[in-house]
């Protein structure tokens, strides 16, 4: 990987959460840094780490691993749509759901 990307992903991990605490205040901006910024930094920086096998975990914290999504879906409909902080929990607390639900059925274990 070239220099240019891994500057781009140190520049995108504070310019997201800036852009959601200008937008939409503290509670987006500091849930959006404490989300995507080590989201991001780990993708670009550890991508070794996160992509070495693992051994099968038990089939209870199956739903463990979307739980990212929650606060990813509260920042993204919270600067794309002017709704209080509350209801920005539905989409990614939905899509938890769906994903968790997916999870647990295609967990090797279940086999």
């Amino acid at each position: 990987m070239t220099r240019f990307p891994r500057v781009f992903a140190v520049v995108m991990a504070v310019a997201v959460p800036a852009a959601a605490w200008d937008e939409r205040g503290a509670l987006f901006g500091i849930v959006a840094f404490l989300t995507f910024a080590p989201m991001i930094l780990l993708g670009t920086f550890a991508r070794g780490w996160l992509l070495r096998p693992r051994g099968r975990g038990p089939r209870a914290l199956a739903p463990l691993g979307a739980l990212p999504v929650v606060p990813l879906g509260f920042v993204a409909c919270g600067l794309v749509t002017d709704w209080p902080p509350l209801t920005c929990l539905l989409p990614g607390a939905v899509a938890w759901l769906g994903i968790s639900a997916l999870a647990l059925v295609r967990h090797p274990g279940s086999r």
